[in-house]
């Protein structure tokens, strides 16, 4: 699912999806504790941008389809 898919989401869905991806790979790294439980700046702008991505996501999808797909391909 691509961040243009994600924005069909429910407002809940998309916080959830927007905060473990951004959360997701600090976790990963074997810090202990994760910075993301010990500090909660990290939740707040993880929530931030989800909730930014789903406020927005028709002029998101307008504008930024053809880079996101060439950056997807490229990957």
């Amino acid at each position: 699912m691509t961040g243009l898919e994600a924005a069909r989401l429910d407002i809940v869905g998309m916080l959830a999806l927007g905060m473990v991806t951004a959360l997701g790979g600090g976790i990963l790294i074997n810090a202990l504790p994760p910075a993301t439980f010990s500090s909660w700046p990290y939740l707040a702008v993880a929530a931030g941008g989800a909730l930014i991505a789903f406020f927005l996501s028709r002029q998101l999808r307008q504008r930024l389809t053809l880079p996101i797909d060439l950056l997807d391909a490229a990957g």
